[in-house]
């Protein structure tokens, strides 16, 4: 049987689709190191990936026949080098719908109701005067425009949650395909959230460019839960020290694990280490959906997430 790598550690319950397949995988939660990955590669004819794959890894694993990133997003990935393998990269975009979009929201939550900043207040010695201040006045939800970039899976949900709140809600995506969308500039303009859940590519690079950011309304939010590259991320500090901008939340950053020291300097951001998927029952079922993939290549069949089609083709 073939012989999969798993390059960080989930609950074995996730691979019972590849009983009989020998899995070479690290402890739970766990991460092999880069010897670890060295020694391991040429064993491998799947990979489970997690973390960074380029074109050097690639070379170190000659029998490698499939990639199943354990994520929406695929840019860890160096999809060109596959390509000319032909080798099938394959993500992971239902497991990880909800627990994105309740991030999203749990960000927002946080920003309009000032949540971190009234934690720190309420662990300083004398905390009476917080409980007779008319400082920290909050933002309701209720009324307030949701403007979401991306209007996938994940931002459907956010609508859905949004809407649950009473927020209106309108979108952009390339392609009109519900009531509500709007062009990019009149979204940002007219917008009092604006929430992005689109993947990285490049034409998303830099979307929201400082000129873009600019045309947010005075007292708006930005959540962003996609990836760091979509933002100017210097602009946008920009807006925050001015105070333009009401606040941000962000679990997600252009040059990750590096955080921009402006924004940790800020009182009106809350930030989150890249943590959307990071629960036990999210990352239960993005192991297992991507395992599903690689049975289903060594079943003789065409993963059903295929994120370079284009092998196929010749």
């Amino acid at each position: 049987m073939s012989t999969i790598l798993v390059m960080a550690g989930y609950p074995a319950e996730s691979f019972g689709e590849l009983d009989g397949h020998t899995i070479i995988m690290p402890p739970l939660w766990t991460r092999f190191h880069r010897e670890d990955m060295q020694k391991y590669l040429p064993k491998a004819d799947a990979l489970l990936a997690s973390g960074r794959v380029n074109a050097d890894m690639l070379a170190q694993a000659p029998n490698l026949k499939i990639i199943a990133n354990c994520a929406v997003g695929f840019n860890n990935v160096d999809i060109a080098a596959a390509g000319l393998r032909r080798i099938p990269v394959t993500n992971t975009p239902f497991s990880v719908t909800l627990p994105t979009a309740e991030l999203a929201l749990a960000l927002l939550l946080s920003v309009v109701r000032q949540i971190p900043q009234l934690d720190r207040h309420m662990r300083e010695e004398d905390t009476r005067p917080y409980f007779a201040s008319g400082d920290h006045m909050a933002l309701n939800l209720e009324g307030r425009r949701l403007g979401i970039i991306g209007m996938g899976r994940i931002g459907s949900k956010m609508a859905e949650l949004a809407r649950m709140l009473g927020m209106e809600v309108s979108y952009h995506n390339r392609h009109e395909t519900v009531p509500g969308w709007l062009p990019p500039e009149d979204l940002i303009k007219t917008s009092d959230v604006i929430s992005i859940h689109t993947p990285l590519n490049d034409e998303t690079r830099n979307l929201l460019s400082r000129e873009r950011l600019n045309m947010m309304k005075k007292g708006s939010i930005l959540i962003n839960t996609a990836r760091g590259a979509v933002v100017d991320e210097e602009a946008l500090c920009d807006l925050l020290e001015c105070r333009h901008l009401y606040g941000a939340g962000l679990d997600v950053y252009p040059n990750e694990p590096h955080v921009n020291p402006r924004l940790k300097k800020l009182d009106n951001v809350v930030l989150q280490p890249h943590m959307g998927t990071n629960s036990v029952h999210a990352r239960r079922n993005m192991a297992a959906e991507a395992a599903h993939n690689i049975a289903e290549f060594f079943a003789g069949r065409r993963p059903p997430s295929v994120v370079n089609p284009e092998i196929y083709d010749t």
